[in-house]
């Protein structure tokens, strides 16, 4: 189902609502009309469990994120600069390994591939592990940006970031470095490294992609992977880096 509507959102604290006002009543900051689309894609939850609204057009890709646990995001990418404004409560890290999970489940069950779940052990560090057309595949989830002050400021209340492609590109390297350093080389080949960017899902761009892989080689080959993947919110804002095999 696709939903389109008219929404107003906070260009200081990216907090969004429903009918137009001179300023944000939360921050007192700008407001911006956006044109948001709402989609309910192949993901494999009866509920809808996240609201995408999204702006795009040359030059310009903006996504506003709202989880149901309170997490709510503003993340733009122009001028090759990505803009970030993160508010709390936040359900990065353990909370959210199962929501990525589905994710790719679906994404990979649209390109027709065989998918389901396999039974993982938290003991063992395994954060999931499912089976794509017969072959077991470990599930590993980061998330960017990692900075504690940043996280910290945004669960408290809100925070703001703005960084250049290159810097975002580091971002991801740093994630995929951090999790390299733990495990042997086979079984990072059994690995699909998952790196949560649903609340800064401009990441998944083909410019921010393109920075990586020129800055820092392909992930999977630089880094020992199996798969290496960006997922965001939706099934569209997903994308996977050149030679993953799931």
């Amino acid at each position: 189902m696709i939903a389109r509507k008219t929404e107003f959102v906070c260009l200081g604290c990216g907090d969004v609502r429903a009918d137009p006002a001179a300023v944000c009543l939360r921050c007192g900051g700008t407001l911006q009309e956006r044109i948001s689309i709402e989609t309910e894609d192949s993901a494999r939850f009866s509920e809808k469990e996240e609201v995408v609204g999204q702006e795009s057009r040359p030059g310009v890709d903006a996504v506003v994120f709202k989880s149901f646990e309170g997490t709510r995001s503003h993340s733009t990418l122009a001028n090759s600069r990505v803009e970030l404004t993160l508010s709390g409560p936040l359900d990065l890290g353990k909370p959210a390994e199962g929501r990525v999970a589905d994710r790719i489940i679906s994404a990979l069950r649209a390109e027709g591939r065989s998918v389901d779940y396999l039974p993982h052990e938290d003991a063992r560090g395994e954060d999931r592990k499912i089976r794509c057309d017969g072959t077991a595949v470990d599930v590993q989830v980061v998330s960017v940006p990692s900075d504690c002050s940043f996280l910290r400021e945004a669960s408290q209340r809100s925070a703001y970031t703005g960084v250049s492609i290159l810097e975002a590109a580091t971002w991801i390297n740093d994630a995929l470095s951090a999790k390299a350093t733990r495990y042997s080389s086979a079984q990072k080949d059994a690995t699909l490294l998952a790196i949560d960017v649903r609340h800064v899902s401009v990441l998944v761009a083909e410019e921010v992609v393109r920075t990586v892989e020129q800055t820092f080689g392909n992930p999977c080959t630089s880094h020992g992977f199996g798969a290496v993947w960006l997922v965001g919110p939706v099934d569209s804002r997903c994308t996977k880096f050149q030679s993953s095999r799931w």
